[in-house]
């Protein structure tokens, strides 16, 4: 279903019927954020549990946290996605997203 169709299905039947777009699962958290912040918040999360890799659904939970503090915690737990998840392509390391540490082992100091 192309994103243009959006409006003519609920944003939970889009969500059903194209469960790895990103491009729904973004419209629908923007849907259902006029209502509630927290709607918003539920959508993502199925989102990513549907797209894990997806940068973009992640940096979007992240920006509807009201801190910088919960916005990190929720970027945090794109590192339990595992290896090959959405930061690392190679490997479990921080290096291929700039975040060597200044030892350059690619650990971000740890």
């Amino acid at each position: 279903m192309p994103i243009q169709n959006f409006a003519d299905h609920s944003p939970a039947q889009a969500c059903e019927r194209c469960p790895k777009s990103e491009d729904v699962w973004a419209e629908a958290s923007r849907v259902y954020a006029k209502q509630s912040r927290d709607s918003a918040k539920a959508v993502l999360a199925r989102g990513v549990a549907q797209i894990p890799d997806s940068v973009r659904l992640w940096m979007a939970a992240a920006a509807l946290e009201g801190d910088k503090a919960a916005q990190l915690r929720v970027l945090k737990k794109v590192r339990g996605v595992g290896c090959g998840g959405v930061w690392r392509g190679d490997g479990c390391g921080w290096r291929n997203v700039g975040f060597a540490s200044a030892d350059g082992d690619g650990d971000g100091g740890r």
